[in-house]
């Protein structure tokens, strides 16, 4: 009776056991080269399987493979994330066409919106209103003239917040940084007073929550870049 093939204690070849096979054939089906020694002396003479050129074909096909395996890798394309300009352009675009919101409630209509929306670098200006009006008369109008450089913002502190009054991106101020000023001013059909203060964090109205989303995701990128950009001297 003919001595069945195998490793102590395996059932098969222990080349199979090792993964040795698997990775011979995937050459062989790969580069159309034989991984037997039979097969390799119809292919390339018997002199190339002679000696101990057999055992470093084998190793060659492993390098190989490996070699192949990394060049894959690498040729994957990359995710790249936008740059501050790009991040900066898309945030002035969309700031000044969707920052904005109109609330009515019977007779009452309250419109809150960004103008003259300039996002330069680091630096973001606009100017914050807000005017209710009833039966078409303003009642009241409140502004803000806000500039403020975006590593002044605390990017763990910017969120969505969505109530009654609509919509909002809010992005608190750090408190480790000097205090920033804003312009306000606030109108009715009686007074008109100055309300400028300390800004403590900013609030931008939309109608849409993705785009609130979308605004956010930037916000949170341009702080990230301007918290880490460096002098060039």
């Amino acid at each position: 009776m003919a001595k069945k093939k195998g490793s102590p204690g395996l059932p098969f070849p222990w080349k199979r056991a090792t993964g040795v096979t698997k990775a011979k054939t995937k050459f062989a089906k790969a580069t159309g080269i034989p991984t037997t020694k039979a097969g390799r002396q119809r292919k390339v003479g018997k002199a190339a399987t002679s000696g101990c050129e057999g055992t470093i074909f084998v190793v060659l096909i492993g390098i190989i493979l490996s070699a192949l395996a990394l060049a894959q890798e690498s040729a994957k394309p990359q995710e790249t994330q936008p740059s501050l300009d790009e991040t900066t352009e898309w945030l002035q675009e969309k700031l000044a066409n969707y920052a904005n919101v109109i609330q009515k409630s019977g007779d009452e209509t309250t419109t809150r919106k960004l103008e003259d929306v300039s996002v330069d670098k680091c630096l973001i200006r606009y100017t914050y209103s807000m005017i209710a009006n009833k039966a078409g008369i303003n009642a009241v109008e409140f502004t803000q003239k806000i500039a403020v450089q975006f590593d002044y913002l605390d990017r763990t502190k910017i969120s969505i917040s969505d109530d009654k009054d609509g919509i909002f991106v809010k992005a608190s101020l750090r408190t480790d940084k000097p205090k920033v000023q804003f312009e306000g001013l606030l109108k009715t059909t009686r007074i008109k007073r100055d309300m400028s203060n300390t800004l403590t964090e900013i609030l931008i109205p939309f109608s849409n929550k993705d785009m609130a989303e979308r605004v956010t995701k930037a916000l949170v990128r341009a702080v990230e870049l301007c918290a880490t950009k460096k002098e060039p001297f």
